[in-house]
């Protein structure tokens, strides 16, 4: 842990792979709690059909 006073800095570089896996890897889907589950069945159908194109 950092002393109090001094906020940690974290820069491009510190974890390569995973930064590698985000840029070319991550979905990020909004999420609302008013979804139906209709909602998240056609969320998870697009995304299949996305990644089975």
């Amino acid at each position: 842990m950092p002393p109090a006073d001094r906020l940690p800095t974290y820069g491009p570089g510190l974890c390569p792979v995973a930064e590698r896996l985000v840029d070319s890897t991550l979905l990020v889907i909004d999420w609302n709690e008013r979804y139906t589950d209709a909602h998240v069945d056609e969320i998870a159908h697009a995304v299949r059909v996305a990644v089975t194109s």
